[in-house]
């Protein structure tokens, strides 16, 4: 089952979706997508900032990430019960960065499925 909650980055023309992308027994991948800049120099990479921390509190951690080329898009491996964050920031070919993006939205793993609650069962007579 796909889930897609989406958020907006507002500066430098750039908008984030992060999404599950795919969920199963394994660890979700979580995707952040953005668009271009609509002006400045163009962009060779962009550098993403990952913040993130246990959903239950504790430390935050940043770290930083380099797309491959200009691709306007990047997927994280997440584990379960941490939330997250991110913005990102587009880097021209003289290795100049220009301004960071807004923060997404937070995103937060809630986990697999709770507890349901008990069956009922019942007797069904029927006429005859």
């Amino acid at each position: 089952m796909k889930q897609t909650p989406t958020g907006v980055l507002a500066a430098v023309a750039v908008l984030a979706a992060a999404g599950i992308t795919s969920w199963g027994l394994a660890e979700p991948t979580v995707t952040a997508r953005w668009s271009p800049p609509t002006y400045g120099t163009p962009v060779e990479h962009y550098v993403l900032e990952l913040e993130t921390w246990a959903s239950s509190g504790g430390d935050t951690l940043i770290t930083n990430h380099a797309t491959a080329g200009p691709d306007t898009a990047m997927a994280f491996e997440y584990g379960y019960g941490y939330s997250m964050r991110c913005r990102v920031a587009g880097v021209d070919a003289q290795g100049r960065q220009g301004p960071f993006s807004l923060w997404s939205n937070t995103w937060t793993d809630n986990g697999p499925p709770g507890e349901p609650t008990n069956p009922f069962l019942f007797l069904r007579m029927e006429e005859q």
